[in-house]
């Protein structure tokens, strides 16, 4: 039987937490506040900065009380020890980290020009602190205001504790952590679900849940929590599928598709994972995709696949890039494609290219192919028929783990500036030339047919000013050719343009070596961009003596592109080369539909005639009649060929004559009941992208042999 001492009742702990409360001195009030009030301070400063996007009240409701919970909780920390100087020498520390925390995100978006959370800035941090510290002292310069306006508070905080002893940190006492914990609670809950008026709040912290619209939508705590707690748990809400009951897949003939004969059954009895068994069920509704006119028209050439650093096809001149202009409109010419920026800029988009699956963990899902066996990769499968398969890097061999992804991605030798490359231009220059990368790589593979080549270049990478070294090569060039046509562009897309001018020189190069060899006829080209160039996003003027001027406008991708862009439809637009000799002129083939990076790999499996699923990947063989075009950008947007929708502000734009709404159909009864299938389809794409690398599906149902 339980004593009276033990005994504690409901009406005792409220009357100990308000008499706890009647005893605290202003100095404790003031200190319990600060941090709470600071962080509402680092909310509305980085919205106000960074975001530049406005808030509903409610919205704003919601920041206060995240700001109330993660104050409350670090008071909780500072109030640990005895000694109260120690405490507010904690609380200093926890003040500055947040700070640090805050600008982190802002200046990541500054370079990168999405908001990249905590899972993804670890998964990259090899990439992102090289990037970050060629620059550091520029961006520090750059952004000094915006840094004081977030040093302000622990400024504050320093000279109210040291010189006027304002604050007060006394530990608290058992109960008062409970107490205090359920006011947290409480605040927490209210926090998780903020209301907002332009989206649905639950679908973009749950099933749609994405750092970059988190933090635009609601505030960085919100979003970061939520990232962390997905990194580490994963999100239990991007597991379940839509599985279409209604028009269930019906395979004749599976010689008739691209497709491999797999028991799902068996690998559901075999199965202990209830996640790997929806995938299993997932896969198998899908119906593949069909064989046709050009399956295996490549078949047993030899490849070289392309990545190039921020390109657009807004640098295509017949006379200053001729060779590009000639690779994008001959061969299979693609008149409305896309190449989508993720939260992960350059290793994002080589994993939309060369995976076939959509970056759903930013940085983190390019790195853990590290670990996985990733079966379906166009090297993997070149290197099942005996090809000499290599990867070429002109950065940094580590630079976003390259080094450790790119070997498992299919290429049996991945030559890097540091590892293997020779010949570059010293290792101060930035970025170095396309061109030396081109000079050491083409010997390497040139007489091993068949061959399999990947690039990953690098001149077209920023800054674009007169401190990169490829600029400094072709600038003088560029001017020329711009003064002669009258071309009214900014410094700093004409020096966009001459770092691009060192990648055109390099095809070119590549080109005319591999006539040189008698191997140009028999080898393919393919090529797009990595994301378009984000970093045009600042407006600068160059003076004689290369010092760099800054401005608070952004006319420069507008200045490139000839318009502003006003969605993600706008900033993706790009060129993709599938270019060979035999299919040049007359000879090129052209498609229409929208077609973006994830479509290359089962696009290319089923040129090459391999062997492969095209219900595990995400993209679509753009020749399969059975197959609809569909395009998925960051945040949930996508394009189809009938029209655009926003999933920001939940809007459809339905192209001219391709509307629901009143026509009759029998598929769709509005354009709203199509918008809700695409969603479906685009939700299940996302997870499976996302539960391919966390599970290693690929190697449930293609196990490597054991070594």
């Amino acid at each position: 039987m339980e004593s009276s001492e033990e005994k504690v009742s409901f009406k005792s702990v409220l009357r100990e937490f308000f008499t706890h409360c009647k005893q605290y001195r202003l100095k404790q009030i003031i200190s319990a506040a600060y941090i709470p009030a600071a962080l509402m301070y680092f909310e509305f400063i980085f919205r106000l900065v960074s975001v530049k996007e406005p808030l509903e009240w409610t919205s704003w409701l919601g920041i206060i009380f995240a700001s109330l919970a993660g104050g409350l909780i670090l008071d909780l920390l500072c109030s640990i020890t005895k000694s109260e100087k120690l405490n507010g020498w904690l609380a200093a520390i926890f003040l500055q980290l947040l700070a640090v925390a805050f600008l982190i995100v802002h200046f990541v978006k500054l370079e990168f020009s999405i908001y990249i959370g905590p899972q993804s800035i670890i998964g990259g941090a090899n990439g992102i602190t090289q990037h970050a510290g060629n620059y550091i002292q520029e961006i520090v310069l750059r952004n000094w205001p915006t840094l004081l306006l977030f040093e302000a508070p622990i400024i504050i905080f320093l000279v109210l504790f040291l010189v006027f002893k304002l604050f007060t940190f006394r530990r608290f006492k058992a109960l008062g952590y409970i107490q205090l914990l359920m006011v947290i609670v409480i605040f927490e809950c209210a926090a998780g679900v903020p209301w907002c008026n332009t989206s649905p709040p639950w679908e973009l912290l749950t099933s749609e849940f994405d750092y970059d619209s988190a933090v635009r939508t609601f505030d960085v705590q919100t979003a970061t929590k939520l990232d962390v707690l997905y990194s580490i748990f994963s999100n239990p809400w991007k597991q379940n599928f839509w599985i279409d009951a209604e028009h269930p897949a019906e395979i004749t003939d599976p010689d008739d598709y691209n497709m491999i004969q797999i028991d799902f059954d068996e690998l559901r009895d075999e199965s202990t994972n209830i996640y790997i068994s929806r995938i299993h069920s997932y896969v198998e509704s899908l119906e593949p995709s069909k064989k046709n006119e050009y399956t295996g028209l490549f078949e047993g050439m030899n490849l070289i696949e392309i990545t190039a650093e921020s390109f657009t096809p807004y640098i295509l001149d017949e006379e200053l890039t001729p060779v590009l202009c000639k690779l994008v409109n001959n061969g299979i010419v693609f008149d409305d494609f896309y190449q989508p920026l993720w939260s992960g800029s350059t290793t994002t988009g080589e994993f939309q290219i060369l995976t076939g699956l959509l970056p759903s963990n930013g940085y983190y899902s390019m790195l853990r192919t590290s670990e996985n066996n990733m079966y379906f990769t166009i090297g993997n499968e070149l290197l099942r028929e005996n090809y000499t398969s290599l990867a070429f890097h002109n950065g940094t061999y580590d630079y976003f783990d390259r080094n450790l992804t790119h070997c498992n991605l299919g290429y049996s030798r991945y030559y890097a500036n540091g590892s293997g490359m020779t010949g570059l231009s010293g290792t101060t220059a930035w970025p170095q030339s396309d061109v030396e990368m081109m000079e050491f790589s083409i010997p390497k593979f040139v007489d091993q047919q068949p061959f399999n080549a990947y690039f990953m270049t690098l001149s077209g990478h920023s800054k674009y000013d007169l401190k990169n070294f490829v600029v400094r090569k072709n600038i003088d060039e560029v001017r020329s050719w711009a003064d002669r046509n009258g071309k009214d562009y900014t410094d700093a897309v004409l020096c966009y343009f001459a770092a691009n001018l060192e990648f055109e020189k390099s095809m070119e190069y590549l080109l005319d070596e591999l006539d040189k060899a008698g191997v140009l006829e028999n080898t393919v080209i393919v090529m797009t961009g990595d994301h378009y160039p984000y970093a045009l996003s600042d407006d600068y003027v160059i003076d004689d003596t290369g010092h760099v001027e800054y401005f608070d406008v952004k006319p420069n991708v507008i200045n490139l592109f000839g318009f502003e862009p006003e969605n993600e439809k706008d900033y993706s637009h790009n060129s993709l080369v599938i270019w060979t000799p035999s299919l040049d002129g007359e000879h090129s083939i052209h498609v229409k539909e929208p077609v973006y990076s994830a479509d290359m790999l089962p696009t290319l499996l089923n040129l090459f005639g391999l062997e492969y699923d095209s219900r595990m990947l995400v993209g679509r063989d753009v020749f399969a009649e059975n197959y609809e075009p569909l395009v998925i950008f960051l945040n949930y947007h996508w394009l189809t060929d009938k029209g655009y929708y926003n999933a920001e502000d939940r809007t459809y734009t339905p192209n001219e004559g391709c509307s629901y709404d009143g026509a009759g159909d029998p598929e769709f009864s509005s354009d709203e009941e199509y918008v809700e299938y695409i969603n479906k389809i685009v939700k299940n794409k996302m997870i499976f992208s996302q539960n391919v690398p966390n599970y290693d599906y690929y190697n449930v149902v293609f196990p490597k042999p054991e070594e």
